[in-house]
């Protein structure tokens, strides 16, 4: 189930943050910028990987930072804002590998998991479309997503 909140994901009591990455290592913009700012050790994961590897595609990166678990999921090859670059595969394999890692530590139904409009900003996703798939990923666990842009499109 989705639970939606207007507000700064960052500043939440979320202790389980999900973010949608690109396979270049840049965080110049949207969320990642500000993450970039306030949680860097998760940038330092992702700069550890090789950049423009189109393997990442569908995988993690995870860091600790603040008392936080921040996974960065591998959604979009490249970045830009002159097409959508959203990868809805990448996006559900990396949620099933995240939920698959959650459940081996035995936090899944522990955790309180954030995340933005994955994919739905400057990725150019579609909420419908990710929605189904994080509902159908993430079925019996409970989802907090955050927006800045004002009122919540409820479904």
């Amino acid at each position: 189930m989705i639970t939606y909140h207007c507000g700064d994901l960052l500043a939440s009591d979320c202790d389980v943050i999900a973010h949608g990455c690109n396979c270049f290592c840049t965080w110049g913009a949207g969320i990642a910028r500000q993450m970039l700012v306030r949680h860097p050790e998760a940038f330092e994961a992702d700069l550890a990987t090789e950049v423009s590897d189109v393997k990442k595609m569908g995988t993690f990166t995870q860091a600790m930072s603040d008392g936080r678990r921040v996974f960065n999921l591998y959604t979009q090859f490249k970045y830009g804002i002159t097409e959508p670059h959203l990868d809805y595969d990448a996006l559900q394999r990396a949620l099933v590998e995240m939920r698959s890692r959650l459940e081996q530590d035995g936090t899944l139904h522990t955790c309180r998991i954030g995340m933005p409009k994955i994919g739905c900003g400057l990725a150019g996703g579609d909420w419908d479309r990710v929605t189904e798939i994080i509902e159908e990923v993430f079925s019996g666990v409970n989802i907090h997503v955050y927006t800045l842009d004002g009122p919540v499109r409820w479904r």
